[in-house]
């Protein structure tokens, strides 16, 4: 006997079901194992490059420096070896109130908004893959930014060098907070400059 359309129809609906239903299982399990393999890789990447230990933006590029000294940019994925950082400070000097009075004049008040200090700040990145710089306006956040840029990537690059040299063991997890504390120390004043170094010579033993 010949099945009815009735018959036929549900029969197609249950069969669609089984097929949504397959479709569904497979797109969960694609997204288990992108997750999966997303936190293998972040695993892989603590263990090769550290943690985070400063994450910065300098003219709205991200940098970011890894506790075994290494650095990303930019929202890049790759990381690189740091081998130097270097921070300048060109022909640094405070603008006049008379200077800026007559500025503003000739660019109708825009100049009152521009850093009350000439000249520029460069900052120099070397890594294994290439050399970076970040030319800065002098005011009060690129300052504070490319000094702890400065001093955690210096510091960080030191204490890599000596562990390879001793070739001991890693460094410490918590070296990357710790030279953040001192930093952050050092710029709110609490520390001074002979403390600063005395304390992170200490740190770096």
């Amino acid at each position: 006997m010949d099945k009815s359309k009735r018959e036929l129809r549900d029969e197609k609906r249950e069969l669609q079901d089984e097929l949504r239903g397959d479709k569904k299982a497979q797109k969960q399990l694609q997204r288990a194992e992108r997750e999966a393999d997303k936190k293998q890789k972040e695993a892989e990447d603590l263990e090769l490059y550290g943690q985070n230990v400063l994450t910065e933006s300098l003219n709205l590029t991200p940098v970011l420096f890894f506790q075994k000294g290494y650095a990303k940019f930019g929202g890049s994925t790759e990381f690189e070896k740091l081998l130097a950082v270097d921070v300048m400070a060109t022909n640094l000097t405070k603008k006049t109130g008379l200077g800026r009075g007559v500025g503003a004049v000739f660019t109708l008040g825009w100049s009152l908004a521009t850093p009350s200090t000439r000249g520029n700040v460069i900052v120099t990145i070397l890594t294994d893959k290439k050399a970076r710089t970040f030319d800065l306006l002098p005011n009060a956040v690129w300052l504070k930014a490319s000094q702890r840029i400065e001093q955690v990537g210096k510091a960080l690059i030191h204490a890599n060098d000596e562990q390879a040299n001793k070739s001991g063991p890693e460094v410490s997890p918590d070296f990357g907070d710790a030279i953040q504390k001192l930093v952050t120390l050092h710029q709110s004043g609490a520390l001074t400059d002979d403390e600063f170094t005395k304390a992170k010579a200490k740190l770096l033993q």
